[in-house]
């Protein structure tokens, strides 16, 4: 049937069957010298990598590169002025991404890329490039070869049109809508990174520092200096691997959820094993280390546990402090404070990379006078990963409507 399972009240009708050569056609773009490159102001000169510049919004906006008027007529260049147009790769790597976008503005783009002008009399644009965000360009490229296809390939895929222009509106302007959402949601969320990573630096001693730039109301005094060998005890996890895992039993801590489950403090486990003989159980308040990894940064990050009986898996490193610390901030000391340069630096080896626990008991870490400082900085940082989580739930759980609603309104 053509027909969308999905469409606007007083819709109706088979949506029509065309080749996207009846409905525009392709331009390819041209090899641009590099001299040429770098202008401010002209006319927009687009690359592939100009896609990045917009985020989760639909329209080419701005370029990294302008040509002049003079550049254009000394060299005999012809602006493409057919817009809007959708604007997309077609040789290299960027071609596998499937990435489309609209562009409304006189330009010029470079032969890496190819724009597909629309017949604005009986397709909206903007429909059309929600309609070619539908449209795997990448299945036309040809296996053992570097990616690319041509124009004639393109024009000869078919899709399906809705049969008039006020349904075709519908649709574009409520994925607008939904593109105006991911863009606020994506924005916010850079914002808050952004502020996490300035706070962190302005929250902790930095090189030559014995105090931090910004301190909570009432905290004072120079901050402590110590190895960790002097205030902490080592121990490792037991072996455990995913081939453990059950959907019940104890809950335990794998190292390789240290790189994508867990912030800097874990608050809930949702993996589970049966208890082996020699198995390490968390008492509650240590701070865990990979031993192992691929690249030393990956392994250089800490997190508190928090609770009292879970498995704390192999390859961690279990490190255990006094009453006198606060477990979460000594994690965030240790994921992002010099101490974590000092982790990098002691990781060894080549294809995968250990660290041990000599190596961190060596590290130096600054750490408050008080356990109530320690506590109000863990908490600020605790509080903003939270918003930054549900910010990032938000923004996944918008893609995937996005995603769903193009499957279902398009045939």
């Amino acid at each position: 049937m053509n027909k969308p399972e999905i469409r606007f009240k007083g819709c109706n009708g088979e949506w029509e069957r065309k080749k996207l050569g009846e409905i525009g056609d392709t331009t390819s773009g041209f090899a641009f010298p590099e001299t040429e490159q770098g202008g401010k102001n002209g006319i927009p000169f687009f690359k592939v990598s100009d896609m990045n510049n917009v985020g989760n919004e639909s329209v080419m906006s701005n370029a990294n590169n302008y040509v002049s008027d003079e550049q254009i007529s000394h060299n005999h260049w012809k602006t493409y002025t057919k817009i809007p147009a959708i604007f997309f790769a077609k040789v290299g790597a960027a071609v596998l991404l499937n990435r489309k976008r609209l562009i409304k503005t006189p330009c010029l783009f470079d032969n890496n890329t190819m724009v597909f002008g629309i017949c604005e009399d009986f397709t909206d644009a903007d429909f059309c490039l929600y309609l070619f965000e539908t449209i795997n360009l990448a299945s036309l490229v040809q296996v053992g070869t570097l990616p690319s296809y041509n124009g004639t390939l393109v024009e000869n895929m078919t899709a399906y049109i809705p049969p008039t222009l006020s349904e075709q509106r519908q649709i574009a302007d409520y994925f607008r809508s939904l593109d105006s959402l991911l863009s606020g949601c994506e924005a916010r969320l850079s914002s808050l990174r952004r502020l996490k990573e300035g706070t962190l630096r302005a929250f902790f001693p930095q090189e030559g520092e014995t105090e931090p730039r910004i301190r909570f109301k009432g905290c004072k005094g120079v901050w402590e200096r110590k190895k960790l060998g002097e205030i902490a005890s080592f121990s490792k996890g037991h072996s455990y691997s995913k081939s453990d895992l059950r959907e019940n039993g104890y809950p335990i801590i794998l190292y390789g959820s240290m790189y994508t489950n867990y912030k800097f403090v874990i608050d809930e486990v949702d993996t589970y094993v049966e208890q082996k003989e020699k198995s390490v159980i968390s008492k509650g308040n240590e701070v865990i280390i990979p031993a192992s990894g691929e690249t030393a940064e990956d392994i250089a990050c800490a997190s508190a546990v928090l609770k009292p009986g879970i498995i704390i898996g192999g390859d961690l490193n279990i490190l255990t402090f006094g009453n006198e610390f606060y477990a979460p901030f000594m994690a965030l000391t240790l994921s992002n404070g010099s101490a974590r340069k000092e982790l990098v630096k002691s990781a060894q080896g080549k294809t995968i990379v250990h660290l041990h626990n000599t190596d961190i008991s060596k590290a130096v870490v600054y750490y408050p006078p008080t356990l109530a400082e320690q506590r109000q900085i863990a908490n600020f940082f605790r509080t903003l990963d939270r918003r930054i989580e549900l910010e990032r739930l938000r923004l996944e759980k918008l893609k995937q409507l996005k995603a769903a609603c193009l499957e279902k309104m398009f045939v």
